[in-house]
């Protein structure tokens, strides 16, 4: 048999595990060593897990304990435990030494949950710990320990608390501990850990026979068959549950005869019962005694039936050993879940009994511990389980060590989770089966509820200890024992012979138990960890191999396998095959055997199958490995073909077997010459021969004939997004084999069962059809209200196969329409926009909450309510909201008084809206901390965006900073001294110094500060405020880096096109004017911008069902370059995500749209985080591609992909490399944008990637990568910052190098910081500065001329964004305001010289402009440019049209002077007055304004001008023009009018000084007037070079802007920013 023997091979590797611990232990010292060395440092810092409320000592974060213990003092009893071992503790991902739940609940994130709790003195619920110490407690840690407790109002064992010193591990156990104590408690000599106590519940004749153990009326063999006497006779099991009614007829005594219930377990000639332990008794009784616990519950008499129960008399109901004896541990009570401490109890009874004498030498020990039992889930988490380190698991590890053998129940959460105990290394842990209620294993799969693993890593680098579950065995509807209902101390009831049919893990663990029994009785002298091997060697696998690279065969759902007493004691001698089959000969001759699977199996396309065999006596001694082959057959008879790839040589382990593993590929039945048999199965076909490297010999090959089963699902009906309602008929159709199920889901819920379908051989394409209702409730509640779900489905078959899922969009619409409005339970602090926890009082706070229309109809003018302790303190109305959607709320409040008041937000208080479904959920409330601000004054200058008079400081010129200045403590300070320094080249100098004289308490003022600046771009200052006395003298300094700009701010220009609901997208300027793109719901419109930053709507619909994504850019050619993702109805009626690409130019128009990727099913992945750039006639994207769907399995892996074209409106020019950065992580829904540059030397990319730092968190990384467009995984990447957000990238080429600037933030809230860059390829920065800058959202880099510009926003200190401007240099500059609001987007005209900002201010869209100085020659306004625009003409198409009127105009001039000389020389003669030559003015005479009259003046002579009549004679150039001053006046009344010409001059040039008349002096004869200078008392005249330079500040009448003129001359001038023209 298999057992024999394995005993003296067991001793062989004992031998070799002492070596190989010896060593561990080596190493672990080392180890611990050098933390050591680490933690000698002077501070140890505290770990932070995102997600876990840290430990606070006050209001600090409570420094980590030095809990290393190397060397133990000489005053303590010497530990019983390894030491260290609590480094690998589960529940402390922050290493602390406190237990996270515990941690939980001091936070108040979640009460106690304990059984036992009580209200402590601290007025909270109280807690059950165990406090693990360094060494073993003794009185003096005892004493420490219970002094604690009572100093918090601990009641002590006087008042029915829980005090225990365990034995076999160094901790104490104890209940009813207040909150309050815990940090006291974890701040004790010597205490390592404090655990929260699990909460311990019972994880609830087909099922033996099913096992192999009793035969089942088939012609499998059993081991009952085999040998009637194994029964597990002499063999001890010790049920630990919730005690066991040991006077039922199956378990009173062993033949039962006279087996009449009696409550003394003892009054049985043959009793079964040899000793009971109540563990849950507040006053156990004498350890040294035995008790008799009784089962309230029914669980344990259940688990003791089913392990060791004989059956009625007439051998029905017969458990796995029934020769076993009952040791019976009541660790469970019989009402709720039980603490942790009875279940330590009553493993520390059962250590201590190990070997305890029952019966003077009949019954000795106990050797099987059955625990089907374990910790139930912690609330508010994701809990996966335990790692092997709680206190009863390592108390079950000990007992294992001590001989016992101990079996656990997986848990039946149905989801990765291993709990305690079945974590501990050494137990065995049992998943449940269901086996279909036959006993044909061929059926039996996984249940539903069974968990599974593997379990969290112990940090011992030991893989195989996380493989849990070991085994599986039948679990589901098990029929075992019924406890006497309503057991109980004073009603007196006893068990009988009644069965009871219960499902659960814990039916599971009993049979092995059992089968355990067996193994003992043919085999004294296994020990647990032998008995744990043989198990995991000799049970039937099933499912496919979790990592191969672990172990070949183990599957996390079924561990190695299902138990089958036939492997374990070798009943077939064909290992499982069968021996008539001509196919498979037991050769008496052969080298070696196929164990298992038996022959006819299915193997199933694409899931791995594992194949053991194992060598027989026959093989040589050199036998050391097998080769093989797997075959498909090709005909009706001996035509095999061989399946490529699937062969290979796998070696011989020192047990003498071999494991084959073969990946069965996907699509392996779609072979076209694959031969079909008896109904429609595939076979294939394994061939193997041994090879003896001493002989160089091959063994004769050995065959084993397999089925190839598949899966295939099709859904036909629901099609695509339809409305359905009531009944809903899903149709398809399916392939499949042996027993499966349609599983569905709606929306995220859980899989459910639809139909179950059972199969004796393969069946094709077979139709089926279910009935979903869409009116189903549970608990009163509909599961699938109105709205729009992903409905999916798929078939779930044998080996856990499952098919991928099919989805279909659907909108359950069973109501009719109405708005359902509905708050997010959870509101939002902020203090000048940022989250705060807490604020002093009289602070501007903002509340934020989420409102959401979960209805099916728009909800228009809803009015909320914000109310503090129930007095009213904002109200505001929202004017839309549509179905689907959700708005943010923010209403303020100022607090006047200190506490913790309680904030509601409520919608629609007063119930006025009509059509409003459902009332609930209409209100979120939530506590918050108002401070009293501290005594005495605190003086805090505030970082981040200053202002400046004016907006933009000028190099060169005055200006004043306002600094923001807080004083927050609550007294007013006075005579601040403030002084101003400079940074020089000789580093700070002071530039002033003044005093405020008033600051009051709890305020923020604005400082004014008068500065001149220098010529350079960038002014550093540093100011300081010195006030007489100040609570905190470390905020009293800041330094702001203000950046110079020749430019002027112009006025902000509302966006009035766009409706209330309408949302802003993208800016682009494409020369003079651009667009702006927008979003209203999912339609997307176009808008032009003019010159002048109106805004005219040209385009609506231009994508009416727009997915989320889109990005624009523009090069000055009159074209926006845009690229988005939108959906479209596919020719079957689904709606698919396209990502589409296309340009629009200056009059709205667009050519045909590209679509660019692969569209995409809901199901099947998106596009997202889209970027375009431009370079010459390259356009490049670039953006996230999530596939679900991958190559057939759902991986849901997400990359980077790039499409570029030079050709662009060309379909087939585009390139798409996908991926160039595979496998990224990132948040889906949060992830900031993939920023794409296309540079001369490399195209660059910026992206995000998530990634788990040392401490266990995960974070946002930003990373840079670089390569050449249309090539795949790019090799150069670098992660240039671990974690940041809104990473924006400009790249600037000039002589074939590229520069990288880049910008982006770190942190949050107050804590946020500006990171700018300026790197080579490399990433190797040259330049970099951090700043901080609170509340940033949005970033903008702008390329005006080779200078990099910084746009930003971020919080002001009035509680509103602002909008900012900063400049790259040699320094870094940033921080002027140049608007409030939040900064939408941001772009540059090189046309109009002009910065154009995109913003939000409170609600409202406006543009606004930065206009940089233009130079002297640069015109600032057009009027046929406003023509142009006027008449809505783009600027292509106008240049078009003034090329055609130019030549139409010339031509007309050209034919209007020949007709003007034909005229004059026909009317020569009639020509009566004269004629001014042109030729004799003087150019530099003339001045012409634009749009003015043309001023003509000559040299005033006597009488010689002429009136100037209407009808002028033009001669040609050739003819000799007369001199003017030889024509004579004709008649005095042309005299006379032309001497009124003269006075009117005069009068509109106002009175100048008359010419002296005859013969009078010169000015030089002439005396000066009295008291006139002397001449050489004047100043001298100005430089004659220098006239006409001087500057000129002018402001616009219209729109206030002020703006400088370089030409003095200039009378008459237009504004830039609003191009109203007025005379200066």
């Amino acid at each position: 048999m298999v057992l024999q023997g394995i005993g003296d091979n067991m001793g062989n590797l004992r031998i070799s595990h002492v070596v190989i611990f010896s060593i561990l232990i080596l190493s672990g010292f080392a180890q611990a060593t050098d933390i050591h060395d680490i933690d000698k440092q002077e501070e140890i810092f505290p770990v932070i897990i995102d997600g876990l409320p840290p430990l606070m000592c006050g209001d600090e974060i409570c420094p980590l304990k030095n809990r290393l213990h190397e060397s133990i003092p000489s005053d303590v009893v010497p530990p019983v435990e390894k030491n260290g071992w609590w480094f690998s503790y589960g529940p402390d991902r922050d290493s602390n030494g406190m237990d996270d739940r515990l941690q939980r609940i001091i936070s108040s994130e979640y009460e106690s949950e304990s059984p036992t709790s009580i209200i402590g003195k601290d007025g909270r619920y109280t807690v059950a710990i165990v406090v693990d110490y360094a060494w073993h407690p003794s009185d003096k840690e005892i004493s420490s320990l219970k002094e604690v407790l009572s100093s918090h109002g601990w009641v002590g064992i006087e008042g029915d608390s829980w005090f225990q010193v365990l034995e076999s591990i160094d901790s104490i156990t104890v209940d009813k501990v207040p909150v309050s104590a815990l940090l006291d408690i974890w701040k004790l000599s010597g205490v390592v850990v404090v655990e929260q106590q699990n909460i311990m519940v019972p994880f609830l004749d087909v099922s033996v026979p099913s096992i192999h153990v009793r035969s089942g009326g088939t012609s499998n063999p059993s081991a009952h068959d085999m040998d009637p006497s194994l029964r597990g006779d002499d063999v001890v099991i010790a049920i630990l549950d919730t005690g066991v009614d040991n006077e039922h007829r199956s378990l009173n005594d062993f033949d039962d005869q006279d087996d009449e219930p009696d409550s003394d377990a003892y009054s049985y000639s043959d009793h079964k019962f040899v000793c009971g332990f109540d563990a849950t008794s507040l006053t156990p009784g004498n350890p040294n005694e035995c008790d008799d616990p009784d089962d309230g519950a029914g669980h344990g008499t259940h688990v003791a039936g089913t392990a060791l129960g004989t059956g009625s008399s007439n051998r029905q109901h017969v458990g796995v050993a029934p020769g076993a004896y009952l040791v019976d541990v009541k660790v469970l009570t019989d009402v709720g879940g039980t603490n942790s401490n009875t279940t330590i109890t009553g493993l520390q009874w059962v250590i201590n009994n190990r070997n305890t004498d029952w019966d003077e030498g009949n019954q000795t020990g106990i050797d099987i511990a059955s625990m089907s039992l374990g910790s139930v889930s912690a609330p508010n988490s994701d809990d996966t389980g335990d790692n092997g380190s709680s206190a009863e698991a390592r108390l079950v590890n000990n007992a294992s060590q001590n001989g016992i053998v101990m079996v656990c129940a997986m848990g039946n959460d149905g989801r990765q989770r291993v709990p305690s105990p079945a974590s501990a290394d050494e137990c065995i842990s049992v998943a449940a089966v269901d086996d279909k209620n036959s006993i044909d294993r061929s059926d039996d799969s996984i249940a539903d509820y069974s968990n599974w693993g593997p379990r969290d890593d112990d940090l011992d680098d030991d893989e195989m200890d996380e493989l849990k579950p070991d085994v599986s065995a039948p679990g589901t509807d098990i029929i075992a024992p019924q406890h006497a209902s309503g057991s109980n101390p004073i009603l007196v009831s006893n068990a009988d012979n009644d069965y009871t049919e219960m499902s659960g893990t814990s039916m599971a663990t009993p049979h092995v138990s059992g089968l355990i029994a067996l193994m003992l009785q043919d085999s004294p002298n296994l020990d647990p960890e032998e008995i744990k091997e043989i198990l995991q060697e000799n049970s039937e696998v099933r499912g496919s191999p979790y990592d191969s690279d672990i172990h070949p065969l183990w599957n996390e759902k079924y561990g190695y396998g299902m138990v089958d007493a036939a492997l374990l004691f070798d009943l077939d001698s064909g290992g499982g095959g069968d021996p008539g089959d001509p196919d498979d000969p037991v050769d008496p001759n052969g080298w070696f055997m196929f164990q298992n699977p038996d022959s006819n199996s299915y193997f199933t396309s694409g899931l791995s199958s594992a194949i053991r065999g194992n060598l027989t006596d026959k093989a040589p001694p050199g036998t050391e490995s097998v080769e093989y082959q797997l075959y498909y057959r090709n005909c009706f008879e001996g035509c095999w073909k061989k399946v490529e790839g699937l062969n290979g040589l796998v070696n011989i382990n020192e047990n003498d077997e071999f494991f084959i593993t073969l990946d069965i590929p996907e699509n392996l039945h779609e072979l076209p010459d694959l031969y079909l048999h008896t109904s429609s199965i595939p076979e294939l076909q394994i061939r193997a021969r041994a090879y003896d490297g001493v002989n160089d010999t091959f063994s004769e090959n050995i065959s084993r004939t397999f089925n190839l089963g598949f899966y295939e699902l099709g859904l036909e009906t629901p099609t695509g997004i339809s409305s359905v309602s009531g009944d809903v008929e899903v149709t398809g159709l399916r392939s499949g084999y042996g027993n499966n199920e349609l599983q569905y889901r709606v929306g995220n819920n859980d899989w459910k069962t639809g139909i179950e379908f059972s199969n004796n051989g393969q069946v094709i394409d077979s139709e089926w059809n279910w009935y979903w209702n869409t009116l189903e409730e549970e608990n009163g509640v509909r599961l699938t209200p109105d709205g729009q779900y992903s409905f999916a489905v798929r078939i779930v078959g044998e080996n856990d196969y499952i098919t991928k899922e099919i989805r279909r969009d659907v909108v359950v619409d069973n109501d009719p329409p109405a708005a359902e409005l509905e708050m997010e339970q959870s509101l939002s602090f902020t203090i000048n926009g940022l989250l705060r926890d807490q604020a002093y009082v009289n602070t501007d706070i903002g509340v934020i909450g989420i409102m959401r229309n979960i209805g099916d109809k728009i909800a228009e003018d809803v009015p909320l309510e914000l109310r503090v302790d129930g007095a009213l303190k904002y109200e505001l109305t929202v004017a839309r909201i549509e179905p689907g959607s959700s708005v943010e709320v923010v209403m303020y409040w100022v607090p006047t008084d200190s506490g913790t008041p309680t904030i509601e937000m409520l919608i629609d208080p007063a119930n006025s809206l009509a059509n409003e479904d459902n009332v609930y959920g209409n209100t979120v409330s939530s506590t918050y901390t108002i401070l009293d601000r501290p005594n005495g004054v605190d003086i805090n200058l505030i970082d981040g965006i200053v202002q400046t008079t004016p907006d933009i400081p000028r190099s060169g010129e005055q200006f004043q900073l306002k600094v923001p200045v807080e004083n927050i403590g609550s007294e007013t300070a006075t005579s601040v001294l403030f002084t101003v320094e400079f940074e020089t080249e000789m580093g700070w100098l002071e530039y002033s110094n003044f005093t405020e004289s008033v600051i009051s308490g709890g305020t923020v003022t604005n400082v004014p500060i008068s500065l001149i600046s220098n010529d350079s771009s960038i002014l550093h200052i540093r100011v300081k405020a010195t006030p007489s006395l100040d609570l905190n003298w470390e905020n009293n300094e800041q330094t702001y880096w203000i950046p110079l700009v020749n430019a002027t701010l112009g006025a902000s220009r509302s966006v009035a096109t766009l409706s209330d609901v309408e949302i802003p997208l993208q800016l682009s300027l494409t020369g003079r004017e651009g667009h702006l793109i927008s979003v209203d719901a999912r339609s997307l419109s176009i808008h032009r911008v003019s010159s002048q930053l109106n805004v005219q709507t040209c385009k609506r619909d231009f994508d009416d069902r727009w997915m989320g994504a889109i990005a624009t850019t523009s090069v000055g050619d009159g074209l926006t370059h845009v690229t988005w993702t939108g959906q479209k109805l596919d020719e079957f009626g689904f709606y698919r995500t396209h990502l589409y690409y296309t340009t629009i130019d200056e009059s709205c128009q667009s050519p045909p749209t590209i679509d660019l990727m692969e569209p995409l099913l809901s199901s099947e992945g998106s596009y997202f985080g889209l970027d375009i750039d431009v370079n010459g006639d390259t356009v490049a994207i670039a953006g996230y591609y999530r596939d679900i769907f991958n190559a057939g399995s759902y991986t849901d892996t997400t990359s980077v992909f790039t499409i570029h074209s030079t050709t662009s409106f060309d379909n087939s020019s585009w390139v798409i490399s996908d991926p160039v950065i595979p496998n990224i992580v990132i948040d889906h829904s949060s992830v900031s944008p993939v920023d794409i540059e296309v540079g001369e030397e490399f195209t660059h990319l910026l992206y995000t990637h998530s990634e788990e730092l040392p401490s266990g968190s995960v974070v946002d990384a930003i990373w840079y990568a670089h390569g050449d467009l249309g090539n795949e995984n790019w090799l150069f990447r670098k992660d240039v910052v671990e974690d940041g957000d809104n990473p924006v990238m400009l790249v600037l080429s000039e002589d074939g190098i590229d520069r990288i600037y880049t910008a982006w933030t770190i942190g949050d809230g107050y804590s946020m910081q500006l990171t700018l860059t300026e790197a080579d390829t490399s990433f190797d920065k040259k330049n970099e500065t951090s700043l901080s800058t609170p509340g940033i959202r949005h970033i903008s880099l702008i390329n005006k001329n080779r200078q990099v510009f910084i746009i930003m926003d971020a919080v002001g200190t009035n509680n509103q964004p602002l909008v900012g401007v900063g400049v790259f240099d040699e320094d870094i500059g940033i921080g002027i305001r140049l608007s409030p609001g939040r900064l939408l987007d941001a772009q540059y005209s090189s046309e109009n010289e002009e910065l154009v900002i995109l913003i939000d201010v409170l609600g409202q869209v406006r543009l606004r402009a930065l206009v940089f100085d233009q130079s002297p020659e640069q015109s600032s306004t057009n009027p046929f440019d406003r023509l142009r625009i006027i008449l809505g003409v783009d600027s292509n198409t106008w240049r078009t049209i003034s090329l055609l009127g130019g030549v139409a105009c010339i031509s007309a001039n050209i034919l209007l002077g020949m007709i003007l000389v034909v005229r004059r020389q026909r009317s020569r003669s009639k020509v009566k007055i004269g004629v001014v030559s042109i030729d004799e003015f003087d150019d530099s005479d003339i001045e012409m304004l634009p749009e003015s009259p043309i001023v003509i003046s000559v040299p005033d002579e006597e009488d010689e001008q002429e009136e100037v009549v209407t009808e002028v004679t033009v001669e040609s150039q050739e003819e000799p023009e007369p001199d003017s001053k030889e024509i004579p006046v004709k008649s005095p009344r042309q005299e006379r009018r032309l001497k009124r010409q003269q006075a009117k001059t005069l009068h509109e040039l106002g009175e100048l000084p008359l010419p002296p008349p005859p013969g009078s002096p010169s000015l030089g004869d002439l005396p000066p007037p009295p008291g006139s200078p002397s001449l050489g008392d004047l100043p001298p005249p100005p430089d004659p070079s220098t006239l006409g330079m001087a500057d000129r500040q002018v402001s616009c009448p219209s729109c206030t802007a002020v703006f400088t003129l370089r030409n003095p001359s200039i009378s008459v001038v237009d504004c830039p920013v609003c191009d109203e023209r007025f005379g200066v």
